[in-house]
């Protein structure tokens, strides 16, 4: 069997900024409760976009209505409008067949770069 050395060493990685850890968590809060539409969280639990980035930030699915601009939940929300190009995330959030694999793999992604 081949061994290099090289194999064992840590790989670096840059930590998290806290605006990418609440992409992830929005992300894994879809995973786990779901995604809804038209609405920041379902009776069921499911969640939004929106709502899941604002329950990752805030611990609550209305998201803050003033804060800092610089404040986590702003530039979580700031991040994914950049990276997707997108003018309005609720329109992008209810289109008719978004499933919740399609939302938690776009916060992921965002929470990326």
């Amino acid at each position: 069997m081949l061994y290099d050395p090289k194999w064992e060493l840590p790989i670096e990685t840059k930590p998290l900024e806290p605006w990418q850890g609440v992409l992830r968590s929005a992300a894994e809060l879809i995973r786990r409760r779901g995604h809804c539409q038209n609405r920041y969280e379902a009776s069921d639990g499911s969640l939004c976009v929106i709502g899941a980035v604002s329950t990752a930030a805030t611990g609550a699915a209305l998201p803050p209505l003033f804060g800092a601009p610089d404040d986590v939940y702003n530039k979580a929300i700031s991040a994914i409008v950049e990276h997707m190009s997108m003018w309005s995330i609720p329109e992008w959030n209810d289109r008719p067949g978004r499933t919740p694999n399609e939302v938690a793999t776009m916060l992921d992604e965002v929470a990326s770069h």
